[in-house]
């Protein structure tokens, strides 16, 4: 039995033959910040903390205004709790689709807009995650592996941002979480079947990036974000040859390399030579030179954010110049941390299990069933 601290808080990692003792801890997820109306719907029915509604009630319109508040039903509140016996969904201006809810939601005023923040337990807030980040009709251990690794990112997250307002962010920040409408019976298996556990070190939550393709080698977290965790390596990987971006090409003019540059804050004129100054350990792009009337230097994970995650899928590229501009020529697809969503596939396919899995992409490590 393993026994530490964690943020102020107890965790309890415990190899037990079941999930015994787990108590599915709450989430607050953001799922919103907006400064536009939007409207909350039930098909059976709404209550609202402090507003009095019709009984039966379906849909509330929401206007935010400000740091004045929140309007909705007449009344002007700076917080709102909304609640349904089933599901709450989420109208968004110009969005074709609700997106649904289990939980329930809260809306609250912020210096950005009103945020709308689903409280909802670890194990069903998964279910919104797993549709969101794989296809759940995969091998099922691939999927068991991503609602480890999901889970233990959320839990971490928990911990590490309690005192806030919300614990995780919809988004490739976070997690890609969809509600209700990604949730089907194989995420639900999958969820049920590895129900409390988690990837530790050392008696902690282990902090578990993953990402798309690793393009054949994986990276260190602290060539992107200065963060030093001894259970990951840059490693060749041998599965996931088939994944969409496994092979790439890319061409920016130089008309869009000044649109980056001075987007950067870096003059952007006469750019007449862009190449790769320095790489990490796994090969990956690190930093940027741009080379005209004098020479500028930029981070590489920069350029690919000001660029576009989807025009520059990862930093393990090559560049030449071409006619009009440079060509940009990579392999695989996200920051190449952790876990290989498509390697894992490939894995599970072969027949290895999602504990086997876990442990060729984090060493060393633990698995076992969290109580905290």
């Amino acid at each position: 039995m393993l026994k530490s601290l964690f943020f102020g808080l107890s965790l309890l990692l415990v190899a037990l033959p079941a999930w015994a003792g787990y108590d599915n801890p709450q989430l607050r997820v953001l799922l919103l910040t907006t400064r536009q109306p939007f409207s909350l719907v039930a098909k059976e029915g709404l209550r609202v903390q402090g507003i009095d509604l019709n009984q039966g009630q379906n849909r509330l319109d929401i206007f935010p205004q400000g740091r004045s508040g929140i309007e909705a039903a007449g009344n002007l509140l700076p917080r709102l709790s909304v609640h349904s016996k089933g599901l709450i969904g989420l109208i968004q201006p110009g969005q074709k689709a609700t997106l649904w809810y289990d939980g329930f939601l809260e809306v609250r005023t912020s210096t950005e807009g009103a945020q709308v923040i689903n409280h909802i337990d670890t194990e069903r807030y998964l279910e919104g995650v797993l549709g969101g980040e794989i296809k759940t009709n995969w091998p099922i251990e691939a999927v068991k592996a991503q609602a480890v690794l999901a889970r233990t990112f959320a839990l971490y997250r928990r911990y590490e941002r309690g005192a806030g307002a919300w614990h995780l962010k919809n988004g490739a920040t976070d997690q890609m979480y969809q509600g209700k409408n990604v949730s089907d019976p194989r995420a639900r298996f999958a969820i049920d079947k590895t129900r409390g556990l988690v990837v530790s070190y050392k008696g902690r939550l282990a902090q578990t990036f993953y990402h798309a393709d690793c393009g054949g080698v994986t990276e260190l977290p602290s060539a992107l974000w200065d963060l030093h965790l001894p259970y990951y390596k840059v490693q060749e990987v041998h599965y996931g040859q088939n994944a969409p971006n496994a092979r790439w090409q890319t061409f920016l003019s130089r008309a869009r390399i000044r649109e980056v540059l001075y987007k950067a804050g870096l003059a952007g004129d006469q750019i007449e030579q862009l190449e790769v100054k320095t790489r990490s350990e796994s090969g990956r792009a690190a930093v940027i030179d741009f080379q005209g009337d004098y020479t500028q230097e930029l981070k590489a994970q920069d350029f690919r954010r000001l660029v576009g995650y989807k025009k520059l899928p990862s930093l393990l590229f090559d560049v030449e110049t071409v006619e009009g501009g440079f060509l940009f020529t990579g392999q695989g697809s996200g920051h190449g941390i952790g876990l290989c969503q498509w390697a894992a596939k490939e894995m599970a396919e072969e027949g290895l299990s999602f504990e086997q899995i876990l442990n060729y992409f984090y060493q060393p490590i633990d698995l076992g069933y969290y109580g905290g």
